[in-house]
């Protein structure tokens, strides 16, 4: 319990791990947003592809 009392008392360690916490947790959130965007792009992608893929097929049997 000393150890959790000195981190509370103390504004070096305080701010230091409240520091930390932040960035670890911005870390965490900006991983997770562009691993999200990038499937969703690739998701676009893949249906734009499929998309362009029936219009040509459309043209070539002249539809």
């Amino acid at each position: 319990m000393n150890i959790l009392r000195e981190f509370f008392t103390d504004p070096v360690l305080f701010f230091s791990f409240t520091g930390l916490a932040i960035l670890i947790a911005m870390g965490i959130f900006y991983t997770w947003f562009f691993i999200k965007k990038a499937a969703d792009a690739e998701e676009a992608l893949a249906a734009a592809s499929s998309n362009s893929q029936r219009q040509h097929e459309n043209r070539s049997n002249g539809r």
